[in-house]
Parts: structure tokens; sequence; C-alpha cells
């Protein structure tokens, strides 16, 4: 979604941070929606094979192991799960 490919975070060019979206689309809204009313969580191994840590996210985003992030998928009322 996020960049056409379904993340929310990427690797950033030399000198600038992770997460930011690319331009022209409605990533931030879409971003800001679920943040407000739901999370956003990245699988740690993920994140690690892309070399992105918790610093690098957008603001509201989280890293989390698989027990958490399966607890959180697992959970009534659970929406969406973006692989």
């Amino acid at each position: 979604m996020a960049d056409g490919r379904g993340r929310l975070a990427r690797p950033a060019p030399p000198g600038q941070r992770c997460g930011a979206p690319p331009r022209g689309n409605r990533s931030p809204q879409l971003l800001a929606k679920v943040l407000d009313e739901g999370t956003v969580t990245v699988c740690t191994q993920c994140a690690s094979r892309r070399d992105i840590a918790a610093d690098d996210t957008i603001k509201g985003i989280r890293i989390a192991g698989a027990s958490t992030f399966l607890a959180e998928i697992m959970a009534d009322g659970a929406q969406a799960l973006v692989y």
C-alpha cells in the first residue's frame, strides 16, 4: 500500500530516514487512519532482514517479536494482515 508493495517502512536512500512514504499517494492519510483506530506492527525478523530498526520507522509503528505479532493477528477484531 504505502509504496505500492504493501510496505509502510522501507529502506531509505543515503542521508534519509526509513519509512518515508513515496510522493504523490494517500499513504499519510491511510497510515493516520490506521494508527488512529488500530496498530501497525512489523515482525522483528522482517525488519531485521531489511535493516530496519525502531528508530527508522514512522512514528506509531512498532517492531515486535513473533509471539506479540501472532497474538495481535489472532485477536478478536483484527481486520487486516499484510505480509
